[in-house]
Formats: C-alpha cells, structure tokens, sequence
C-alpha cells in the first residue's frame, strides 16, 4: 500500500515541476520577442579572423594548426598565407569539402598532401 502512496506522490510531484517549467519557456519566449526590438545592430558583424590584432600576439611563438576551407579569406588572401605574412607558425592544416584551395569537385574524394603553395601538410 506505501508503494501505490509513493508512486501518486511522485506522480502529483512530477506533473506540478512539469506545469511550472513550462510557465517559465513561455516568459522567457516572451522575453525574447520584447529584447529583440531593443538590440543594437549599429555595429556590422565581423568574422574573427579579421581581428587579426587582437589574436595574431596569442599566436606568436606558438604551433598551430588551421580547419580552413577556400573560402576562409581576409580581403581575398586565404588565412593561411596571412598568418604566415604575419609569422605565424602553422604546421598543419585540416580541409573539409572542396579541397583546402578549393579546386576539388563536389564530391570528389579529397586525400591528404602537401599544399604547393607553402609545403603545409593537409589533412582532408
């Protein structure tokens, strides 16, 4: 009998935490609709790696590895050659899709190499 009493307990519990969650999504739901009129979208946003004086000194003198793909550029030079104009160490590169200069097919099978460019190995 103390089972079945245990059991409508935890029930009733369960249902009330329940209930009262879900008052809480919908304020906050609401909350958000009203912040959102009130942001400031005066400033553009602007990908990080054209901060490049904010982490280009955390980099120095460090080993460092890039995921970039073709279109990882700053003003039309790739990441890569910007970091290395800017003596930055970097030993490997990981490439997604298309090839890390981006003259692979969709599709095609992209293996591991040596970008010609800076003699980087490039893991695919």
């Amino acid at each position: 009998m103390n089972l079945y009493k245990f059991i409508f307990l935890f029930a009733i519990i369960a249902v009330n935490i329940s209930c009262s969650s879900n008052n809480k999504a919908e304020k906050s739901a609401i909350n958000i609709s009203e912040r959102q009129d009130t942001l400031n979208y005066s400033n553009p946003i602007v990908p990080g790696a054209y901060s490049t004086a904010k982490y280009i000194p955390l980099l120095k003198n460090k080993n460092v590895a890039l995921v970039v793909n073709h279109s990882s550029e700053l003003n039309g030079t790739h990441l890569l050659d910007t970091l290395l104009n800017l003596e930055v160490k970097v030993l490997k590169i990981f490439a997604p899709e298309h090839g890390f200069r981006g003259k692979a097919d969709a599709g095609e099978v992209i293996t591991d190499g040596i970008d010609s460019k800076t003699g980087i190995r490039v893991v695919s």
